[in-house]
């Protein structure tokens, strides 16, 4: 008889336990999280982004949205499940494969719980046009990288289309820092054209 009565109590122990768990993970209670260090740069034919969760917080899944003209997003895709951790900072990447080419890509993410990031931007063109932009605003390890064995000319112009400085490379590699003391500060345009008369233009953040 005691036999018996143990084959039955133990599985309804075990539903009840499975019950339980369940109940503790659909439950999950979510804290605020906090995002830090959010980036994005060209690598290679796409645009990857990079972000941080602090420590101590936890959010029910991340959308990444673009836009190109920073007031309409959409979204482009998203990581599903909790995200976050209470005790450890979380780091994020993100590849967009099919950025707006030879213009400026707007991107901002928002979390499960409705926090919405500032907005980062991004000028892009395809590596194979011979040049592209890799990081916005301007610091001193900003670099460009111009196709080999080409000649190119570089002009700076003000928002209000006065050229500040023109420049003729003579490395495929230009490091746009090099040039900041001389530069004003604000919202600059870099035109870049090549000997064979294809041009492209940037734009830019001198802080």
């Amino acid at each position: 008889m005691f036999t018996n009565q143990k084959s039955v109590y133990l599985p309804m122990i075990k539903n009840l336990a499975f019950v339980f768990c369940f109940a503790l993970a659909s439950n999950h209670v979510y804290t605020q999280v906090v995002l830090v260090n959010l980036h994005a740069y060209q690598l290679n034919e796409k645009i990857q982004l990079n972000w941080t969760l602090d420590a101590g917080g936890t959010c029910n899944g991340i959308q990444v949205y673009r836009s190109g003209n920073g007031v309409d997003f959409n979204m482009i895709g998203e990581i599903d499940g909790i995200c976050g951790s209470v005790f450890e900072p979380q780091q994020f990447v993100f590849d967009d494969p099919s950025p707006l080419p030879f213009q400026t890509n707007y991107y901002k993410i928002i979390t499960g719980d409705g926090q919405q990031s500032h907005v980062i931007w991004v000028d892009y063109a395809f590596v194979s046009s011979g040049y592209f932009y890799i990081e916005n605003p301007v610091n001193a390890g900003s670099l460009l990288y111009l196709k080999q064995g080409e000649k190119f000319k570089l002009a700076f112009y003000t928002k209000d289309g006065k050229k500040v400085l023109e420049t003729q490379p003579a490395s495929d590699i230009v490091y746009i820092g090099n040039f900041i003391s001389q530069l004003p500060k604000g919202i600059l345009f870099l035109y870049i054209e090549a000997e064979n008369g294809s041009h492209v233009s940037y734009r830019l953040l001198n802080p």
